[in-house]
């Protein structure tokens, strides 16, 4: 029986098989704009690479995307568009001309990318491989200014991109606007979309004096508004994040946490967030949703929430001196839990990266030494973690299920694991003789695809695996990774699917 060694499984991982989906498709990973993602974040700072733009000024804002193949989208403020790929090389940069491309770019799962300008455009990029072709571009906006406040875009699962400017507006995927609708914020952040992906929910200011969230169909039509409190004071321009049980949390800047059911009422009454001004903060939720908030001061406190009564389960201050700011910023969590920020350092204007433990402990900080980027988002792939900072992309060795390194062999001595036939056609049957209690199946993107039951039969532990998905759909063929799972990650092994 061949063992299986963390080099092999960094191989298979990054070996180049057709994905399904982009890695990171918007600005806190996923439609419900919680932050938590499906890969690993780093157990310590390990620097790969980086890349620099060699631009003029300093990119102040930047939250990356990663296409299926490991290509990462960002944009600067010289007006380019770079793709560069997993190995830190340019693939093609893109000079959109006369504006500034936003900072919160979308991809969708046939790889188009997405960006919005400063002269109220949406422009769509596809990648041909060694240069950038713009598929199509839309103008918004009659107005001749220029508009600073760029915010991130998102798409919905019929490719509808929503992009907030001087509006909230709709596009189709073929570059048509289908509504606008005016939200009185002027720059707010973009919808959170319902995890049946029926409905969008925003800040909306329906007069100069109220603060509301809204809850809208994608058709444009309003279905509720929930009172949030008096404007300007309790505006964030910032963005709800959706929980699994599709509340919808949302921080406002006269420090209150809320939590709204999609009936328009109150999970639970708005709870008090110690400390000043949480505008352009958005909550990010973490496992079973425990809500993730930094406030925005010297020395930012940082909380964790109960989803449950929103009471603060966790609370510390970041106090080094000289002191930190968090400018903007809001947590990335990966799938262990784990949550991580980038704060800036006075003075210097450094960024500052930190990594929290699930309990809210900090398990390490790594300062780069690049000046000026005040709200950036690391980005996550299976095995790296994105940031930038100045004027670079920076690529850090990330966790490979949750293993960064060394042996994933853990069974005792007594254990057996089989997968017969590998490769396999129409079924395989996985037999087991330990401790394992279910088995995982991964693809190479690192997403898990389908969950097994271990049935027990004749001293073994058994499954099949027809090559479906947990939903029954048929899955490409390619490698895929078994996990034998108890406590921990008790084995792994590379099985291949063909072509019946």
């Amino acid at each position: 029986m061949k063992r299986f060694t963390g080099s092999f499984l960094m191989l298979v991982i990054i070996s180049s098989f057709g994905f399904s989906a982009p890695i990171w498709p918007n600005w806190k990973y996923n439609r419900q704009l919680t932050g938590m993602c499906p890969y690993y974040g780093p157990d310590r700072i390990n620097l790969l690479w980086t890349f620099d733009t060699g631009d003029t000024f300093k990119i102040r804002s930047a939250a990356p995307v990663i296409g299926e193949d490991g290509t990462i989208y960002f944009a600067s403020p010289d007006s380019f568009i770079f793709a560069v790929n997993d190995s830190g090389t340019e693939k093609w940069r893109y000079k959109i001309g006369g504006c500034v491309p936003g900072w919160g770019p979308a991809i969708d799962q046939n790889g188009r990318i997405y960006f919005n300008t400063t002269d109220y455009r949406v422009v769509a990029i596809d990648d041909s491989v060694t240069y950038a072709k713009k598929a199509w571009q839309i103008d918004l906006s009659e107005s001749t200014t220029t508009f600073f406040g760029l915010t991130p875009i998102v798409i919905g699962v019929d490719k509808t991109i929503y992009t907030t400017l001087d509006s909230l507006y709709a596009i189709d995927s073929l570059g048509h606007r289908k509504w606008a609708f005016v939200t009185g914020l002027g720059n707010g952040f973009p919808p959170a979309i319902s995890l049946d992906n029926s409905f969008l929910y925003f800040e909306y200011s329906s007069d100069p004096f109220t603060n509301n969230i809204a809850k809208m169909n994608t058709n444009g039509g309003l279905v509720w508004t929930h009172y949030i409190g008096g404007a300007p004071g309790s505006l964030t321009w910032g963005s709800p994040a959706i929980g699994a049980d599709s509340t919808i949390y949302f921080a406002s800047n006269d420090l209150k946490l809320h939590a709204i059911r999609p009936n328009n009422s109150n999970k639970w009454s708005p709870v008090n967030v110690l400390g000043t001004l949480l505008i352009y903060m958005t909550a990010s939720l973490g496992k079973n949703d425990t809500i993730w908030l930094m406030n925005r001061q010297k020395r930012p406190a940082y909380f964790k929430f109960s989803p449950d009564n929103g009471s603060i389960t966790f609370q510390d201050s970041i106090t080094v001196t000289p002191s930190r700011y968090n400018y903007y910023n809001s947590f990335t969590i990966d799938k262990m839990g784990r949550a991580f920020i980038a704060t800036i350092d006075s003075g210097t204007y450094y960024t500052t990266l930190y990594a929290f433990e699930p309990n809210g402990t900090v398990n390490w900080t790594h300062t780069i030494t690049e000046q000026r980027t005040v709200r950036t988002f690391p980005a996550l792939a299976p095995g790296k973690f994105y940031l930038i900072a100045g004027t670079k992309l920076y690529a850090f060795q990330g966790g490979i299920f949750g293993i960064s390194e060394g042996n994933f062999d853990n069974q005792p001595s007594n254990f057996e694991f089989e997968i017969m036939p590998n490769p396999f056609q129409k079924k395989t049957e996985i037999r087991v003789r330990g401790s394992a209690e279910r088995v995982e199946i991964y693809d190479v993107n690192g997403r898990l695809v389908k969950n097994l039951p271990l049935n027990r039969r004749a001293g073994w532990k058994t499954t099949f695996w027809d090559g479906t998905d947990n939903l029954g759909q048929p899955l490409k063929s390619g490698v895929y990774f078994c996990l034998l799972k108890g406590q921990e990650i008790i084995k792994g092994e590379k099985i291949i699917l063909i072509d019946k």
